[in-house]
């Protein structure tokens, strides 16, 4: 361990330590990706809805919306579980 920095097995980047607990730069990269992906799909499966209502952004084709809401509702429940495992 040189200046606070380490590199251990475990870790797949520099891993600091900060007041004892090791948290790796790798993992909070992913929890933003994760957030990401889940905000992008709820805003899917928001426009989707709204196409559904209103017909508007995209012409109110009733079976790609279903698809655009399983699909949100997929990668939306596939990143929460996989959030749930990094923290």
């Amino acid at each position: 361990m040189v200046g606070g920095t380490s590199v251990s097995p475990g870790c797949f980047a520099v891993c600091r330590t900060h007041s004892g607990v090791v948290e790796s730069e790798m993992a909070s990269t992913s929890k933003n990706v994760l957030l990401g992906s889940m905000i992008v799909a709820a805003l899917v499966a928001l426009l989707a809805l709204v196409d559904i209502l209103t017909a508007f952004p995209f012409s109110g084709r009733t079976v790609f919306d279903i698809v655009f809401l399983l699909s949100a509702a997929a990668v939306i429940y596939m990143a929460w579980d996989s959030y749930k495992e990094l923290a």
